[in-house]
Protein backbone atom coordinates (compact mmCIF):
# COMPACT_ATOMS: atom_id res chain seq x y z
CA UNK A 1 0.00 0.00 0.00
CA UNK A 2 1.38 3.58 -1.11
CA UNK A 3 1.84 6.38 1.52
CA UNK A 4 -0.20 9.63 0.86
CA UNK A 5 3.18 11.36 0.13
CA UNK A 6 4.34 8.86 -2.87
CA UNK A 7 0.99 10.26 -5.12
CA UNK A 8 4.13 10.34 -7.36
CA UNK A 9 6.21 11.23 -4.86
CA UNK A 10 4.13 14.35 -4.51
CA UNK A 11 3.77 15.09 -8.52
CA UNK A 12 7.41 15.05 -8.25
CA UNK A 13 7.50 17.17 -5.18
CA UNK A 14 5.37 19.81 -6.64
CA UNK A 15 6.65 20.18 -9.86
CA UNK A 16 10.31 20.76 -8.78
CA UNK A 17 9.17 24.04 -7.15
CA UNK A 18 10.84 25.00 -3.57
CA UNK A 19 8.71 24.55 -0.65
CA UNK A 20 9.48 26.70 2.75
CA UNK A 21 8.34 26.68 6.55
CA UNK A 22 8.35 29.85 7.26
CA UNK A 23 7.73 31.79 10.80
CA UNK A 24 7.89 35.38 12.19
CA UNK A 25 7.43 36.29 15.53
CA UNK A 26 6.22 40.33 17.17
CA UNK A 27 9.16 41.77 19.13
CA UNK A 28 9.03 41.30 23.21
CA UNK A 29 6.48 38.20 22.79
CA UNK A 30 3.83 41.33 21.68
CA UNK A 31 0.17 40.44 20.82
CA UNK A 32 0.15 41.73 17.46
CA UNK A 33 -3.29 40.81 16.54
CA UNK A 34 -5.75 42.15 18.83
CA UNK A 35 -9.07 41.79 17.57
CA UNK A 36 -10.69 40.14 14.64
CA UNK A 37 -10.24 43.00 12.07
CA UNK A 38 -6.58 42.69 12.49
CA UNK A 39 -6.24 38.69 11.53
CA UNK A 40 -8.55 39.79 8.69
CA UNK A 41 -6.30 42.38 7.45
CA UNK A 42 -3.33 40.25 7.24
CA UNK A 43 -5.24 37.58 5.31
CA UNK A 44 -6.06 40.51 3.28
CA UNK A 45 -1.80 41.31 2.70
CA UNK A 46 -1.12 37.63 1.96
CA UNK A 47 -4.21 37.67 -0.44
CA UNK A 48 -2.85 40.52 -1.60
CA UNK A 49 0.76 39.76 -2.25
CA UNK A 50 0.85 35.98 -3.22
CA UNK A 51 -0.74 37.32 -6.11
CA UNK A 52 2.35 40.09 -6.66
CA UNK A 53 4.88 37.76 -6.23
CA UNK A 54 3.77 34.70 -7.49
CA UNK A 55 3.73 32.29 -4.26
CA UNK A 56 1.11 29.75 -3.21
CA UNK A 57 0.09 29.15 0.01
CA UNK A 58 -0.16 25.61 0.77
CA UNK A 59 -0.77 25.98 4.87
CA UNK A 60 -0.88 29.54 7.31
CA UNK A 61 -1.39 29.66 10.86
CA UNK A 62 -1.76 33.24 12.38
CA UNK A 63 -1.14 33.31 16.14
CA UNK A 64 -1.36 36.34 18.40
CA UNK A 65 2.29 36.75 18.71
CA UNK A 66 3.45 34.57 15.54
CA UNK A 67 2.83 34.09 11.91
CA UNK A 68 3.67 30.70 10.75
CA UNK A 69 3.31 29.70 6.70
CA UNK A 70 4.05 26.99 4.75
CA UNK A 71 4.70 28.35 1.04
CA UNK A 72 5.62 27.79 -3.02
CA UNK A 73 6.95 30.62 -4.46
CA UNK A 74 7.51 30.30 -8.28
CA UNK A 75 10.61 32.34 -8.10
CA UNK A 76 12.69 31.67 -4.13
CA UNK A 77 14.29 35.08 -4.87
CA UNK A 78 11.35 36.70 -4.21
CA UNK A 79 10.44 35.25 -0.55
CA UNK A 80 12.34 37.67 1.39
CA UNK A 81 10.76 40.47 -0.42
CA UNK A 82 7.36 39.07 -0.22
CA UNK A 83 7.79 38.57 3.54
CA UNK A 84 9.66 41.91 4.10
CA UNK A 85 6.13 43.84 1.89
CA UNK A 86 3.38 41.92 3.84
CA UNK A 87 5.35 42.59 7.26
CA UNK A 88 5.80 46.31 6.42
CA UNK A 89 1.92 47.09 5.36
CA UNK A 90 0.35 45.23 8.90
CA UNK A 91 3.33 47.16 10.65
CA UNK A 92 2.14 50.54 9.36
CA UNK A 93 -1.65 49.37 10.32
CA UNK A 94 -0.79 48.21 13.55
CA UNK A 95 1.13 51.29 14.10
CA UNK A 96 -1.77 53.76 12.85
CA UNK A 97 -4.69 51.53 14.34
CA UNK A 98 -3.33 51.00 18.10
CA UNK A 99 -1.55 54.67 17.45
CA UNK A 100 1.72 52.89 18.79
CA UNK A 101 5.14 53.15 16.80
CA UNK A 102 8.25 50.84 16.25
CA UNK A 103 8.98 47.89 15.21
CA UNK A 104 5.92 44.86 15.29
CA UNK A 105 8.18 41.90 14.25
CA UNK A 106 11.49 40.75 14.69
CA UNK A 107 13.70 41.97 12.30
CA UNK A 108 14.31 38.67 11.01
CA UNK A 109 12.08 35.58 10.02
CA UNK A 110 13.09 31.94 10.48
CA UNK A 111 12.39 29.53 7.11
CA UNK A 112 13.05 26.32 5.84
CA UNK A 113 13.43 24.65 2.49
CA UNK A 114 10.98 21.52 2.86
CA UNK A 115 12.99 18.89 1.08
CA UNK A 116 10.50 15.84 0.80
CA UNK A 117 6.46 15.91 0.45
CA UNK A 118 6.71 14.36 3.51
CA UNK A 119 8.29 17.11 5.06
CA UNK A 120 5.07 19.49 3.54
CA UNK A 121 2.50 17.54 4.64
CA UNK A 122 4.34 17.58 8.61
CA UNK A 123 4.85 20.95 8.24
CA UNK A 124 1.58 21.78 7.23
CA UNK A 125 -0.05 19.60 9.92
CA UNK A 126 2.42 21.28 12.62
CA UNK A 127 1.18 24.35 12.05
CA UNK A 128 -2.45 23.62 11.75
CA UNK A 129 -2.31 21.51 15.42
CA UNK A 130 -0.37 24.65 16.81
CA UNK A 131 -3.53 26.60 18.10
CA UNK A 132 -4.67 22.64 19.77
CA UNK A 133 -1.46 23.01 21.34
CA UNK A 134 -1.61 25.77 23.18
CA UNK A 135 -5.32 25.20 24.12
CA UNK A 136 -6.99 27.94 21.84
CA UNK A 137 -9.24 25.41 20.21
CA UNK A 138 -10.38 21.97 20.65
CA UNK A 139 -9.73 20.50 17.42
CA UNK A 140 -7.65 22.43 14.34
CA UNK A 141 -10.49 23.09 12.21
CA UNK A 142 -12.26 24.78 14.69
CA UNK A 143 -9.20 27.86 14.85
CA UNK A 144 -10.45 30.24 12.40
CA UNK A 145 -7.01 31.99 11.84
CA UNK A 146 -5.20 29.09 10.18
CA UNK A 147 -5.67 26.84 6.97
CA UNK A 148 -7.26 23.52 8.54
CA UNK A 149 -11.06 24.37 8.68
CA UNK A 150 -10.07 25.81 4.84
CA UNK A 151 -8.67 22.31 3.29
CA UNK A 152 -10.47 19.70 5.56
CA UNK A 153 -13.86 21.38 5.49
CA UNK A 154 -13.91 23.11 2.29
CA UNK A 155 -14.61 26.32 3.21
CA UNK A 156 -13.86 29.19 1.16
CA UNK A 157 -10.49 30.81 1.54
CA UNK A 158 -8.81 32.94 -1.21
CA UNK A 159 -5.62 32.82 0.78
CA UNK A 160 -5.09 28.93 0.83
CA UNK A 161 -4.08 27.25 -2.40
CA UNK A 162 -5.57 23.96 -2.34
CA UNK A 163 -4.57 22.54 -5.45
CA UNK A 164 -1.20 21.64 -4.56
CA UNK A 165 -0.99 20.14 -8.17
CA UNK A 166 -1.52 23.04 -10.35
Amino acid sequence: MRKVTEVADVVDFLNGHSCFFIVKQAVNAKQIFMKTVDYKYYLRLLRKYKVEYNIKILGYCLLPGFVYLVLQPKNPRVLSIFIHEINQAYENYFNARYKTRGMVWKPRYKSRVLGTGQDLFESIKFIEFIPVKALMAETPAKYPWSSCSHRVMGAENRVLDNNLFS
